[in-house]
């Protein structure tokens, strides 16, 4: 295994915009990078803009490196808040599941409390350890749930999801929970995934539809009866 993802390894991991950055995000970022690796010496600071598989054209690759990362970093993990970022959302469902810890580096450039969205207040208050303020906090803490309880998530698969936070978090807490030395613990399906062409670029319903793939060819086939007993919930 790599140096990068074993569990001892003393590295910071940033969560955060990296197919559209900005100029002043990257700035923010690199500022944030430098000013840890010179403060904490020797730990490494994994950013996925510069140390994930980009070149990954259908985002497997991608998926399960950042949550190698993220399974095997020093809390808190960094998370810089863009609404827009459809990755962000899944690498905090990764984070969720496995109740990590975070820390908003962008939190004074953020809006008041009272003026953001609900997937914003869901971080802030995450990170403050506080109770449910919205109905989305109270759906990902359902659907943790209901995760945590079955062996086999399927999933139905609508083209809005692709930008939908709800969906996005709740596909990554299932990708992401438990040991980075498992490929993914939870036995993920695409309900109608014979109706579904993949994208030519890297998404997540790419990812969804490998994912299916990988649960009928080798889980299914390889221990069927097993899995015949094991509890299945359909999202």
């Amino acid at each position: 295994m790599s140096e990068l993802f074993k569990r001892k390894t003393r590295k910071k991991v940033l969560i955060g915009p990296v197919r559209n950055r900005t100029k002043k995000e990257k700035k923010f970022i690199n500022k944030r990078a430098k000013k840890i690796i010179n403060i904490l010496k020797g730990i490494q600071f994994y950013d996925p803009f510069y140390d994930d598989f980009q070149s990954d054209k259908i985002g497997t690759s991608i998926t399960y490196q950042m949550r190698g990362a993220i399974l095997t970093a020093s809390e808190p993990i960094d998370v810089y808040v863009n609404p827009e970022s459809v990755g962000s959302a899944v690498d905090i469902g990764t984070v969720v599941i496995n109740n990590l810890k975070i820390k908003i580096i962008n939190k004074k450039k953020l809006p008041k409390y009272k003026q953001c969205n609900d997937y914003i207040k869901f971080l802030i208050d995450y990170e403050k350890g506080k109770e449910p303020q919205t109905q989305f906090h109270e759906n990902v803490l359902r659907n943790k749930e209901i995760i945590l309880s079955n062996d086999i998530i399927e999933f139905d698969w609508k083209d809005y999801y692709s930008k939908n936070k709800d969906f996005l978090i709740t596909f990554g807490m299932a990708f992401g929970y438990g040991q980075v030395e498992e490929p993914v613990s939870k036995a993920i399906l695409c309900k109608n995934s014979e109706n579904i062409e993949l994208d030519k670029h890297k998404s997540y319903k790419n990812v969804l539809i490998g994912l299916d793939l990988l649960t009928k060819n080798i889980l299914l086939k390889t221990y069927p009866e097993e899995y015949k007993t094991k509890a299945t919930f359909h999202f």
